[in-house]
């Protein structure tokens, strides 16, 4: 499995809540990058338009 360490959409979304997220940002990222990457190993073969809807 190749782990994916970014998913430009999912930065420049949660870049907007950064003053909201504060000190939590990097762990609610993180979470949500693992999150996206469990995802990725259960459907390799996702779309690239499916994957934007994850």
């Amino acid at each position: 499995m190749k782990v994916i360490n970014s998913f430009p959409l999912t930065d420049e979304i949660l870049s907007e809540f950064r003053e909201v997220i504060k000190g939590d940002f990097d762990g609610y990222r993180n979470h949500v990058t693992r999150m996206l990457n469990f995802c990725h190993y259960l459907l390799p073969d996702i779309s690239d338009e499916d994957n934007k809807k994850l």
